[in-house]
């Protein structure tokens, strides 16, 4: 990730901006925003059975 500070004037303020410091990161971060978003079933598991 790259990162970029702006601060205000007087510095009592910062805002950091990050943003993806190559494709390939960029890439694994549009992964992420799609897998949040995932709604699963209430009530089911995944274990197997005994």
């Amino acid at each position: 990730m790259d990162c970029e500070t702006l601060v205000t004037p007087d510095q009592g303020q910062q805002l950091l901006v990050l943003t993806p410091a190559d494709a390939e990161t960029h890439e694994r971060l549009e992964l992420l925003r799609v897998l949040g978003t995932q709604e699963f079933p209430t009530g089911t598991t995944n274990t197997p059975p005994r």
